[in-house]
């Protein structure tokens, strides 16, 4: 009696293994995708975050808000002051905001257009818009318009 020798793979069981790769990067490459983009929004708005809080330090040093919404006069509170594009001071409460434009070193525009309100409120508005776009708050990925 002769013995056989089987040395590798049949054609069968390498296919099955290249479907079932298939099916899981199908699968995990949209996942890893969309993780990275979250945490990509969640950067953004941390760092307009920390612009705010430098800002409110500002105010509490400088104690005139109008001197404080400029990168100029942000500049000593926080570090990167040259993201902040635009910050629009209410018209009937000078420590009221309206309008906020904030640019990411990571090419992210995060914007804020609404009613009067705090930077304390403010803040709150764009870390609920981390996850998701609010009708105040849009968080976008490019350079802010």
């Amino acid at each position: 009696m002769k013995k056989l020798n089987r040395k590798g793979f049949t054609l069968i069981e390498l296919l099955a293994v290249i479907v079932i790769l298939a099916i899981i990067l199908v699968i995990a490459v949209p996942s890893v995708l969309n993780i990275q983009a979250d945490a990509k929004r969640g950067t953004a708005a941390d760092e307009a975050i920390l612009a705010l809080k430098g800002y409110e330090m500002c105010v509490s040093a400088e104690e005139t808000p109008s001197s404080c919404n400029t990168p100029t006069g942000l500049a000593d509170y926080y570090d990167n002051a040259d993201g902040l594009k635009t910050m629009t001071m209410g018209t009937t409460d000078t420590d009221k905001i309206t309008a906020f434009t904030y640019s990411t070193n990571a090419n992210y525009c995060v914007k804020y257009t609404g009613s009067e309100v705090s930077s304390t409120e403010l803040r709150g508005l764009i870390r609920d818009a981390s996850n998701a776009d609010t009708t105040e708050v849009k968080i976008t990925s490019g350079a802010c318009s």
